[in-house]
């Protein structure tokens, strides 16, 4: 009797393709999945649920992308693998092959994608990954637990980084600089005149105080001019 192999191919001749095989333990990955189950096509279950010993993996999703991938089925079996986290699709994110998830780091000041705004709103939490391998006669979920870090820029990082970043915040910036050039410009030219203002006087041997109004000067009230109008009568 010829052994059963996980390959789409009925080995034995007994009219079934891959029944009693431990798909479980045939599919592995590069992190130590937390569950499974294998399913008929009917929805009833064939093995499982079954429970793994395993710590949650760990992604600093604020610095850092994270790639999973499967391996141990072989491409005879002709089955398609769908990837889910937390409820939401990751076909986008998926290899071609369907083998390989990459997800990329998450920026809670500046994304738009539901599963990363959920993720943000809950802060740093354990999110289930899971994998459905999905062939003729049978489907397997793999499911995986993610502790998913969290960090939310502050609020007057993000200001400054938009201000930064931004065409209107770059013009500002440089007119800002070219303002404060041309200020230093001035306030440079001014004080070079009144040191050279100075060295004239001194070479001229003129202490600019004697140039200045006496304290005891100051407020005197001039008189006023004399009348030096005419009258008529004595005009010759």
């Amino acid at each position: 009797m010829l052994s059963k192999k996980w390959n789409g191919v009925d080995d034995d001749c007994d009219g079934e393709e891959d029944e009693f095989l431990n798909r479980l333990g045939l599919i592995l990955s590069n992190y130590d999945k937390s569950s499974g189950t294998v399913f008929l096509e009917n929805g009833n279950i064939y093995d499982g649920p079954k429970t793994y010993s395993s710590i949650p993996v760990t992604w600093d999703s604020a610095n850092e992308s994270f790639e999973i991938s499967v391996y141990g089925i072989q491409s005879s079996v002709d089955a398609v693998i769908t990837w889910s986290m937390s409820g939401y699709s990751l076909e986008v994110n998926t290899s071609q092959d369907g083998k390989t998830v990459i997800l990329m780091p998450i920026h809670c000041r500046d994304t738009e994608e539901s599963m990363q705004i959920q993720f943000c709103d809950e802060g740093s939490s354990i999110q289930k990954l899971k994998a459905v391998v999905s062939e003729d006669g049978y489907y397997t979920e793999i499911e995986w637990n993610i502790m998913v870090t969290i960090w939310v820029e502050p609020q007057s990082m993000n200001w400054l980084s938009s201000i930064f970043s931004s065409p209107t915040g770059i013009i500002g910036i440089v007119t800002f600089l070219i303002a404060l050039s041309a200020g230093g410009f001035l306030i440079g030219i001014r004080i070079s005149r009144a040191k050279e203002l100075q060295d004239a006087l001194e070479a001229y041997g003129v202490n600019p105080e004697r140039l200045a109004i006496s304290p005891e000067n100051r407020g005197v009230v001039l008189p006023s001019a004399p009348d030096i109008s005419w009258s008529n009568d004595e005009n010759p």
